[in-house]
């Protein structure tokens, strides 16, 4: 078996039509002949080749519980959040907590639970983690049926664009006004990460909201 990271893109061509792209990194011929070509711009991307008998092994206790599994339950993922001091963006990137939630999802599943990137992971309650458990699945069921996000020069594995750029909530979208309370969009960083939150919608224990903008309103 062979198993990449989540980063890059796959893409599936007629045989010999893979071509000659700088940023290719791998290409798998199948028995049909045609082509499964691996891209990597950043060269972020591994791949291990790994025995049927080899892949619990290798992976498990490496890899966290799939989003969309049966595992996935509200106790789980509490469990897995407790006693933690990293912010809650943090948690949602480490592959240990859930597996497959990338910088883009996590911001977007936050803002979908109304939740602060720095909030301590361990401190949210049994409410707030079902309330993100929910908003996680949601992130994710959109950026599937999208086809993921073309920010750059991402492409689906026929070649095609993705669309959620066009459905995202806050990421990337500093300055501009939050779909739901119209108050702009704010850019922090969290796990080393640029983090997209709304101040209004997203606030940290403590902290007072900012004014909601009315719907045509300027300030």
């Amino acid at each position: 078996m062979c198993k990449s990271s989540i980063l890059g893109s796959f893409r599936h061509v007629l045989p010999g039509a893979s071509g000659g792209d700088s940023h290719r990194r791998a290409v798998v011929t199948l028995d049909d002949g045609s082509d499964v070509v691996y891209n990597d711009t950043r060269r972020f991307g591994t791949w291990e080749l790994l025995e049927p008998g080899e892949i619990g092994e290798r992976w498990d206790g490496r890899l966290g519980v799939e989003p969309f599994g049966r595992g996935f339950t509200p106790r789980r993922f509490a469990a897995s959040l407790q006693g933690r001091r990293a912010p809650i963006k943090a948690a949602l990137l480490d592959q240990r907590v859930v597996a497959g939630i990338g910088n883009i999802y996590a911001d977007e599943a936050l803002w979908r639970a109304r939740i602060h990137p720095h909030r301590a992971a361990g401190g949210l309650s049994d409410v707030e983690v079902t309330r993100l458990r929910s908003a996680v699945r949601r992130a994710l069921e959109l950026g599937i049926d999208r086809q993921g996000a073309t920010l750059r020069d991402y492409r689906d594995p026929s070649g095609r664009s993705g669309r959620m750029q066009n459905e995202f909530r806050v990421y990337g979208r500093e300055g501009e006004r939050c779909p739901r309370c119209r108050t702009p969009i704010a850019k922090t960083r969290a796990a080393g990460r640029g983090t997209w939150y709304c101040p209004t919608c997203q606030i940290l224990p403590g902290e007072e909201a900012l004014p909601r903008v009315p719907r045509g309103g300027t300030s």
